[in-house]
């Protein structure tokens, strides 16, 4: 391995959190996306009157890199999360289907 390779596998995370559309639509379902006032990286998921959860930042579980992001349920958001994914979409079908 070169000196080059060594130095491109220790490059760190990048800094940037990709933030989740303010709309998404899944089975049947079009959901708001909106930031919690007064927290970084935490989202409220919505629709109409009704409230799936909250979406914030967590750390990457197994490994893998990147941003990954945590669905908590109504009720559950101090708690740990039920589930991480790497993928914003992910993780608001998740709280979406668990709603259904």
């Amino acid at each position: 391995m070169t000196d080059t390779a060594a130095d491109a596998s220790q490059d760190p995370q990048p800094t940037t959190v990709p933030e989740p559309d303010p709309e998404y639509s899944y089975g049947g379902f079009t959901v708001s996306i909106e930031p919690i006032a007064g927290t970084e990286r935490r989202w409220r998921v919505s629709a109409d009157d009704q409230y799936f959860g909250q979406l914030a930042t967590a750390d990457p579980v197994n490994g893998d890199p990147g941003i990954h992001f945590a669905s908590h349920f109504p009720g559950e958001e101090d708690i740990p999360p039920t589930t991480v994914d790497g993928d914003w979409t992910k993780a608001v079908r998740f709280l979406i289907d668990a709603k259904d």
